[in-house]
């Protein structure tokens, strides 16, 4: 991992105390939508879904009007992707919004999920994800990663992926794990070990 004391400190406060703070200010409006019907989805039709979303999504910078990044409430973005799959239309969002909607979709269908955000040099690449833990019937734990339409793993650590994604992405300054909380309607930040 990319060794820059500074920029790990501000990248840490951001995103493990002040992004998800922040959102939940900015999107207060928002935080009530409540989830329209529900697409259901496993292992077999996943590629699928991830796709479909993908096509009624396109990526736009987050403006000023959002610090250039805030996160959606989860169901808030649901329901958008489902106006825009109706209409022929496409959702606007960054990185961290398609894979909001994603997160929504498999947290709704029984899926062990977290958004995984990882803080890049240059900072501009930083990218979220989709990380999803999977428990065999023995008690083994591993982990995959959706990245849009990819699926990545399994890892058997999410340090082992981090690991790999600077090894053909980007250095890595810090990254962090968030959850939607429900009955909160917001994001929280949540540790590996907790996943």
């Amino acid at each position: 991992m990319a060794n820059r004391p500074i920029t790990k400190f501000f990248a840490t406060l951001w995103l493990k105390y002040l992004r998800n703070f922040w959102s939940m200010i900015r999107w207060n409006g928002k935080r009530k939508e409540v989830s329209r019907e529900m697409i259901s989805v496993n292992d077999g039709n996943l590629k699928f879904t991830l796709k479909d979303v993908y096509s009624h999504y396109q990526w736009a910078m987050d403006d000023v009007s959002q610090l250039f990044d805030s996160m959606r409430p989860a169901p808030y973005l649901y329901n958008q992707y489902l106006e825009a799959k109706l209409n022929d239309k496409v959702v606007e969002d960054d990185c961290d919004g398609y894979h909001t909607i994603i997160y929504h979709i498999l947290k709704t269908n029984g899926y062990r999920v977290a958004l995984i955000t990882l803080v890049t040099d240059p900072i501009s690449q930083s990218h979220t994800m989709v990380a999803i833990k999977d428990i065999a019937d023995d008690g083994t734990v591993s982990y995959r990663v959706v990245n849009y339409t990819a699926i990545t793993g399994p890892y058997i650590t999410l340090e082992e992926f981090v690991e790999q994604y600077e090894q053909y992405k980007h250095d890595v300054i810090c990254w962090s794990l968030d959850e939607y909380d429900y009955d909160g309607r917001r994001f929280r930040n949540i540790s590996a070990t907790g996943f």
